[in-house]
């Protein structure tokens, strides 16, 4: 990686040639009777869209992540219409800046970490999500405790907010069933939004009312 960056983004240009090419003869062949598109992050849009991430950076320096991923992120972006970064623990923030330099990067998903001590409701990621909003970006929190809805600084953030919570389902028991995932283009488009993955029997209407 080092020695040979020109061909990390060599190879790294054929892996997402391959991947876009798969995505999209997946994408034609269920146009006829599923003419939407969702991923595991559940948000649905009518159009092309995929979370992208990149876990192997929290291993990079960010002059390494700069020069040999975001080339990488840019060119999934261009291939998509919508696009959410899914940024993983906290030694991921030190490459947010250049990912918020991507005009193409619609938003960024917030993940602290498995187990990490400060949930995506607590006040400590603030600065974070702050940032990420004044850069124009979408902002997407998963798993965020119901005891945190709203949040306290609820006030220092964009005003429209989609409340959503995935209910954890014990080990061993079935699933349980939950509501239509938001439309990605309705939060995508809303302006500056934050979208939080909320309570399972929240109102989609209300949540995802883009009214004054």
């Amino acid at each position: 990686m080092h020695c040979s960056p020109d061909k990390i983004l060599q190879l790294g240009s054929r892996i997402i040639e391959v991947w876009h090419r798969c995505y999209q003869e997946l994408y034609a062949y269920l146009q006829p009777s599923q003419p939407e598109s969702s991923t595991w992050m559940r948000i649905w849009s009518p159009k092309r869209w995929y979370p992208i991430e990149c876990d192997f950076a929290v291993m990079l320096s960010p002059q390494k992540f700069t020069t040999l991923v975001v080339p990488l992120l840019k060119a999934q972006c261009q291939q998509l219409d919508h696009v959410i970064y899914h940024l993983d623990g906290p030694q991921q923030i030190r490459h947010l800046d250049p990912l918020l330099d991507l005009p193409e990067l619609d938003g960024i998903q917030w993940i602290p970490g498995e187990n990490h001590p400060d949930n995506t409701g607590s006040p400590r990621w603030i600065p974070l999500y702050k940032k990420v909003q004044d850069r124009g970006k979408r902002l997407v929190l998963d798993k965020v405790p119901a005891s945190s809805i709203p949040l306290p600084e609820k006030d220092v953030l964009a005003p429209k907010a989609f409340y959503s919570r995935r209910p954890r389902t014990p080990r061993g028991q079935p699933r349980r069933f939950s509501p239509p995932a938001p439309k990605a283009d309705d939060i995508l488009r809303s302006g500056p939004s934050t979208a939080l993955t909320a309570p399972a029997e929240a109102k989609l209407t209300r949540a995802l009312d883009c009214s004054p």
